[in-house]
């Protein structure tokens, strides 16, 4: 539902000496997610409400 999700915009930052920029091109969606949202003892910590959801990703660098 489009309820569910909020999509924000941000100004990204030039990369600095060390750093490259990614285009994020997929995220993957798991099961494991659900299991992410309790407070409960895991192998990660509990992701909060209104806490962003980590994920894997695909991406392409940018020059």
């Amino acid at each position: 539902m489009a309820a569910d999700w909020r999509i924000e915009t941000a100004a990204i930052a030039e990369p600095g000496p060390g750093e490259f920029l990614v285009r994020i091109t997929m995220i993957s969606l798991d099961p494991a997610m659900r299991g992410w949202l309790d407070d409960r003892p895991s192998y990660l910590p509990p992701v909060a409400i209104d806490e962003v959801m980590r994920a894997g990703l695909g991406g392409r660098g940018l020059l």
